[in-house]
């Protein structure tokens, strides 16, 4: 009995949660760590980060984009592309048990998402940033480390729009409070 109790808790210590906004994913295929590095199936991250998905099956070619990103790859090469950047990555995408796996960290961050590991839960929690507004129209999103920065140069977390005064004042309000 007591083999048994220490070889669940083996198992229960190789299992990796995956957070996207604080939300849990489930895959089919379950996370894994390579060479220090978290690989998770491709389809599963890349539609819960908002982002479309292509797979190449006779070339075995990964792209994935969303309105403001890109990325390609292929299975088992180390180079991979950014919005048409190549760039370098230690360990490539594979296969297992017919699902493509890509590493976390990597694509989330290509993709503009803050990634925190806690090694004592054996979770990742990736966050998608903030969309900030423009008074003339514009949108980004930035990470919320950079909020307050962006804050600090006229932007505003919320959308908004300039009210004109007949003597020329000028007044950005939430459009919410309109």
């Amino acid at each position: 009995m007591l083999f048994q109790a220490i070889s669940c808790s083996v198992i229960a210590n190789d299992i990796i949660d995956v957070y996207v906004n604080e939300k849990q994913l489930q895959f089919d295929v379950q996370p894994q760590m390579v060479r220090e590095r978290l690989m998770v199936p491709m389809r599963a991250i890349f539609e819960a980060l908002d982002t479309q998905v292509n797979w190449d099956n006779d070339n075995q070619i990964i792209s994935a984009y969303n309105s403001a990103h890109s990325i390609t790859a292929q299975i088992d090469s180390k180079k991979i592309y950014v919005d048409g950047a190549e760039k370098s990555i230690d360990v490539a995408p594979i296969i297992v048990e017919g699902r493509t796996m890509v590493p976390a960290r990597f694509v989330a961050e290509a993709l503009g998402c803050e990634v925190q590991w806690n090694n004592d839960s054996r979770t990742v929690n990736i966050s998608t940033g903030v969309v900030m507004y423009a008074a003339d129209g514009r949108t980004l999103t930035v990470k919320k480390s950079e909020v307050e920065t962006y804050q600090n140069v006229g932007w505003y977390t919320e959308p908004v729009v300039v009210m004109y005064a007949v003597d020329g004042r000028t007044l950005t309000v939430n459009k919410s409070l309109i």
